[in-house]
């Protein structure tokens, strides 16, 4: 049924979005947070945006989890001088 599935899809859209939003407000208060607090400077909000866009993308291929930030591990990596993609990847597992 055309009808149901449109039906569908907008329920899950008001779903998806807030959700959505959350994870982002969520990735960009932790990115501001660490660069504050290390000296990076300014973060970009379009890349931080476009980098968990793409990564949530690439995960459906996958059949991955949804990609956000993580305070714990990131305020771990920051407090232990960490500047590596290593770091993450260590800090992940």
């Amino acid at each position: 049924d055309g009808v149901n599935n449109l039906h569908d899809v907008v329920l899950l859209i008001q779903t998806v979005i807030p959700v959505a939003l959350i994870g982002f407000m969520e990735a960009m208060t932790i990115a501001v947070t660490v660069a504050r607090r290390t000296g990076y400077g300014e973060v970009i909000s379009q890349n931080e945006l476009l980098g968990l866009g793409a990564c949530n993308v690439a995960c459906s291929f996958f059949q991955g989890y949804p990609v956000t930030g993580s305070f714990s591990r990131t305020s771990i990596n920051a407090d232990a001088g960490a500047t590596s993609p290593f770091a993450s990847l260590s800090a992940a597992v």
